[in-house]
């Protein structure tokens, strides 16, 4: 049992001695903080939630070849709609097309990175504009000009922040589009984007074979991913049975948006958890180390104490105090 005397021995001893200690607190403090930094990085690429209104329902579909590679969408326009017209579980339904567009103003040219959708999207993350608006429903129509959104890094890199663009017409891939609004700093949804142009998939049946396409929703209440995930693997099975040419092999998955922002830097999150978990193992063993030599030069003073009467269980303690005090 510990009492009062013993915890003050501990302090004392562990004050006169103060290299020893400083050493000790060092390699715990070290492996420590190491290890804490590489698992909030982790944490953020692949645990935490999307910084929106219920992000942990945001969910990503894409085609996969037999459960085993995802490929990044993969899925064509009429499977979009084949979806689309069956499905139960989503709210806020879009489709999203990876693309590099080439930005014409009148006096310079530019690549920007991003995706084309619909309105929807917008609605998923319900994120208001910095400036001017998001995509609306008007623009999803096969009849609207092209409209696009801009992120905040874009604006200020291409326009060099200048409001007046909201509103102006430029050429997207060469086409006339209209810039309609700019996002918030830091709104590079879903992964890194900063262009979002308005998108219709056009008509196309299941002979066409057209698109890549992946697709985006939020989980309506009460539906799990697990679920989800069920009835699009039954409505894929459906095109496989009545496609069989088309669609041989090839399955599909529901994932959280989180795990699929993710999904590019695995291999480095994974190195990075080895690594954070084998830091914090080498300070606990360096530390380990450095109490079992203290605890052998001072074996000295526990064999008079032994003689002296007193029990190993009580000439134990002291080490122990002063670890905890350490670790403490």
């Amino acid at each position: 049992m510990v009492n009062m005397f013993d915890i003050k021995q501990a302090a004392v001893r562990l004050y006169k001695d103060k290299k020893y200690t400083f050493v000790i607190i060092l390699a715990i403090s070290f492996g420590l903080a190491i290890s804490l930094f590489l698992y909030a990085q982790v944490h953020n690429r692949l645990l935490a939630d999307l910084p929106f209104v219920d992000g942990d329902k945001i969910v990503y579909i894409s085609r996969y070849e037999r459960e085993r590679q995802r490929l990044n969408g993969g899925l064509q326009n009429y499977d979009a709609y084949y979806f689309q017209q069956r499905q139960t579980s989503l709210d806020h339904f879009t489709t999203v097309e990876d693309r590099g567009f080439t930005v014409s103003t009148e006096s310079s040219t530019h690549q920007v990175w991003g995706i084309a959708t619909t309105s929807s999207l917008f609605a998923i993350t319900n994120e208001s504009p910095l400036l001017g608006r998001t995509l609306l429903p008007s623009d999803d129509l096969p009849t609207a000009t092209p409209a696009l959104v801009i992120s905040y890094s874009a604006w200020k890199r291409i326009f060099l922040g200048n409001p007046a663009v909201v509103g102006s017409t430029i050429k997207v891939d060469g086409k006339p589009t209209t810039i309609v609004g700019v996002m918030r700093e830091g709104f590079r949804f879903p992964v890194n984007e900063e262009a979002w142009l308005s998108y219709v998939p056009p008509p196309s049946t299941v002979e066409a074979a057209e698109g890549w396409l992946g697709i985006m929703g939020k989980l309506k209440p009460g539906v799990s991913v697990a679920q989800a995930d069920q009835e699009f693997k039954r409505l894929a099975s459906e095109l496989e049975r009545d496609h069989t040419k088309i669609y041989m092999g090839k399955s599909i998955k529901v994932e959280t948006a989180t795990r699929v922002r993710a999904t590019p830097v695995m291999l480095m999150i994974q190195v990075m958890m080895v690594v954070a978990i084998s830091v914090l193992l080498m300070s606990c063993f360096s530390v380990s180390s450095l109490v079992i030599v203290r605890m052998l030069s001072n074996a000295k003073e526990a064999a008079i104490k032994n003689a002296l009467g007193i029990s190993a269980k009580k000439i134990m303690l002291l080490p122990l105090v002063e670890s905890f005090f350490l670790y403490a």
